[in-house]
């Protein structure tokens, strides 16, 4: 296989939490950009039609559901969502729960520096890989296949 093949994400269905800022918007628009079908989730009604209304004006095929990642059945919730409007569910980008501040240079410590939604740390990137891996298993993957699970994280 090509890596033109296989990163090709035209068409692909690609759904995104912590969506309507920051890395998973610019995810959301690189996605876009490259041909896939975007589903925005995030916790934020009026950033995530903020977010919608700048993706469509480049001409994206974007979607919005609106789901708090700490809270499981939302989140079952938003990935049954976007399975049932597209038929399946190719992509998946756990981004929302937690924002690391400043970062290291700017003192250790300081108060404020990390900011979790709580439960985020447990539910957050891992609960949305979990559960949007379990429903891309239940539908069968891109194209009627199994995909193929990571056996670590990096979260």
């Amino acid at each position: 296989m090509k890596a033109v093949d296989l990163f090709n994400v035209e068409g692909r269905i690609v759904a995104v939490t912590g969506a309507a800022s920051g890395i998973g918007l610019a995810y959301a628009e690189v996605m876009a950009a490259n041909g896939a079908v975007i589903n925005l989730i995030d916790i934020d009604p009026a950033a995530l039609d903020a977010a919608v209304a700048r993706l469509e004006a480049t001409g994206a095929k974007v979607y919005a559901e609106v789901a708090d990642v700490t809270q499981p059945e939302a989140l079952k919730r938003a990935f049954a969502d976007v399975v049932a409007r597209h038929g399946r569910l190719d992509i998946v980008f756990a981004n929302a729960g937690i924002s690391a501040g400043p970062g290291f240079l700017h003192g250790a410590g300081e108060a404020g520096e990390l900011e979790f939604a709580p439960g985020s740390e447990i539910t957050g990137p891992p609960g949305g890989a979990r559960l949007s891996i379990a429903r891309a298993v239940t539908i069968g993957g891109p194209g009627g296949r199994r995909p193929r699970t990571p056996d670590r994280a990096a979260w």
